[in-house]
């Protein structure tokens, strides 16, 4: 299709609002002054809307369009008759994509052969900021033309509660926490927050394990640990068997015997749960991201949110506000929840009775904004002797704000458990 057929939409109300809405601008086309026409047309609609008292906004004539680009009308013929918005839509960003990722392809060849890794890296990163530009708005909608479609939906999902075997989100570890913030839906982002040494790799390889037990793809990239104790931390959990024993070959004859029996349990889980092991320059959350995409990934779970890379490899704690909406941005476009284990930063420690506050996590105003749910892990030295730990939420969108005290037994065995839910009165200390 020729694009010019673009032209005859720029003057139509209807077909403006699609244009708009999908992001449709001037760096979309080869041709340069059909490009500049886009964008005058654009600013032109953008500014009927400010200098209108009730906001409505009108199209530019196509006379109007005529009198500026004069040139370009004399050399094209434009056809006449109505033409579907959405094959114009389409086609710009075909070409659009195919243009722009040929580019970045041919700059690819010119240093792959001085440093493969970065050359793929920097490509990685363009690709995604190509796909970003062409992402639309059509996830919009006009509230007071959406009963029907939100009727359907809460039908459907009425009927789909009545299949016991299904949840309406990811899992998120333990059944009680999972039930309370109705699962974690596509896009979210869930944050644990504790201090060093208290046990975020632990609670992270559990969240990871139970969702791909439940039927979910999970890309599970350990930044802070090795792959070998990332996997016998995650043989622990599936067995019930004490990680000392494992590590140091000191399993009894039934223990042992437990742990052939795995055998069928890991089977079953196949190849929805990957663990990775990324370099420092790997750990850019593009990078990250399109790693868990090509997994086909539901879920990530990162055990360290510190080591995530910053632009430009610094490590600011500024920087955390380009990583927080790094995650949340690429995480809604592609549809994949994140679980990130994060650290309390300051004086106060795991060995004070403090909880830690969300003021005290490393680049906290970011990551209170954009997450969407933030856990707290805390354990008294009371606790830590009962083998018990507590886990409170402490920022949410949409529940209320509860806490749960664990059983969080790792020596002798390894066995993590929800005893029972706490009415916020049984915090440890304060989170000062």
């Amino acid at each position: 299709m020729d694009l010019a057929v673009i032209v005859p939409r720029l003057s139509d109300s209807f077909s403006m609002q699609r244009l708009v809405a999908a992001r449709i601008n001037g760096k979309l086309f080869a041709d340069a002054e059909l490009g500049e026409m886009v964008d005058y047309s654009i600013a032109w609609w953008m500014q009927s809307i400010a200098e209108h008292n009730d906001g409505t906004p009108t199209p530019v004539p196509e006379a109007q369009l005529r009198d500026q680009f004069p040139g370009w009308f004399a050399q094209r013929t434009i056809p006449e008759g109505d033409y579907i918005t959405e094959e114009i839509v389409r086609e710009a960003r075909e070409k659009y994509l195919r243009r722009e990722a040929e580019g970045v392809l041919k700059g690819l060849a010119t240093v792959l052969e001085e440093d493969p890794e970065a050359a793929v890296r920097s490509a990685i990163g363009s690709l995604v900021d190509i796909r970003s530009a062409t992402i639309g708005t059509e996830r919009e909608r006009i509230f007071g033309e959406e009963f029907w479609p939100i009727y359907e939906a809460h039908i459907d999902a009425v009927l789909e509660s009545a299949d016991a075997t299904s949840h309406p989100g990811i899992p998120l570890g333990f059944p009680e926490i999972t039930d309370h913030i109705y699962g974690l839906q596509p896009g979210e982002l869930a944050v644990f927050a504790a201090w060093t040494g208290l046990g975020k790799s632990v609670l992270m390889a559990q969240i990871a394990l139970h969702a791909a037990l439940q039927g979910h793809r999970v890309y599970f990239p350990s930044l802070e640990n090795s792959l070998e104790l990332t996997e016998m931390r995650l043989l622990c959990l599936l067995t019930g068997l004490p990680f000392a024993g494992i590590e140091r070959g000191t399993l009894s004859f039934e223990q042992f015997e437990r742990l052939g029996a795995a055998e069928k349990q890991m089977e079953a889980i196949g190849d929805r749960l990957v663990i990775d092991r990324p370099h420092r320059e790997e750990r850019t959350v593009a990078e990250l991201y399109t790693r868990a995409a090509y997994h086909r990934a539901d879920l990530l779970v990162g055990d360290q949110l510190t080591f995530v890379t910053p632009p430009g490899n610094s490590q600011r704690w500024q920087d955390f506000e380009d990583i927080a909406n790094a995650i949340a941005d690429i995480g809604q476009q592609i549809g994949i929840a994140s679980v990130w284990a994060h650290q309390f930063v300051g004086e106060v420690g795991r060995s004070s009775s403090k909880a830690g506050g969300s003021h005290q996590l490393a680049g906290s105003q970011h990551i209170v904004r954009t997450a969407d749910f933030v856990f707290r892990m805390s354990q008294s030295p009371e606790q830590e002797e009962d083998d018990a730990m507590e886990i409170s939420l402490i920022k949410q969108r949409r529940v209320r704000q509860t806490g749960w005290i664990l059983d969080w037994v790792l020596d002798g065995e390894t066995r993590l458990t929800v005893d029972r839910e706490t009415d916020g009165m049984e915090l440890v200390g304060e989170s000062s």
